[in-house]
């Protein structure tokens, strides 16, 4: 299929999922799917569902994949969200791991401060900070709200990440080798 430019528009920041599903004059077809779940501390969740977009536009059309990370919180009516597109999963997933990996080869060295952050094309942050009292995962998906998270619930979302990505790909998402 031919590369579409234009149908969206591709010179906008961020993810091409986020530009897609604001994109008007032509029909968007948006579907999603909750993949899954995992609690965090103090009362929050982060869930993540796929998303499949098609738009278009005359005889013109184009699909988009990727995932919606949402942190929702205890009271059930505020929540932030991020996108990432197709490429990115299989990068938020690498990055988790070395995030894990490194956690655990400093935890039992003495630091005063030390900041491990991995962050996507939306801006969205992944990682953790050591200082001198302990050692804590988080997750920012809006300059407003932190999220913070144990390193097990860490390895819960690479599962979830990875079971997302394998619905898209099986739905029809390419896999593009480096």
């Amino acid at each position: 299929m031919e590369e579409m430019k234009g149908i969206a528009n591709g010179n906008i920041d961020g993810t091409d999922i986020r530009n897609f599903m604001a994109y008007r004059g032509a029909i968007v077809a948006k579907e999603f799917r909750s993949i899954g779940s995992c609690q965090c501390e103090f009362h929050t969740s982060m869930d993540i569902e796929t998303i499949i977009l098609t738009i278009v536009k005359g005889e013109r059309r184009e699909i988009k994949f990727g995932v919606k990370v949402l942190h929702k919180f205890d009271n059930g009516r505020d929540e932030v969200s991020v996108c990432l597109d197709f490429d990115e999963i299989e990068e938020l997933i690498q990055a988790l791991h070395f995030i894990a990996k490194t956690a655990a080869e400093i935890i039992s060295t003495e630091r005063d401060y030390t900041e491990v952050v991995y962050a996507t094309k939306d801006n969205a942050t992944f990682g953790f900070y050591q200082d001198a009292n302990k050692q804590t995962a988080f997750f920012c998906l809006s300059p407003r709200k932190t999220g913070f998270l144990s390193f097990d619930t860490l390895g819960e979302v690479s599962k979830i990440l990875h079971a997302a990505r394998t619905h898209l790909v099986n739905h029809g998402a390419q896999v593009s080798y480096k």
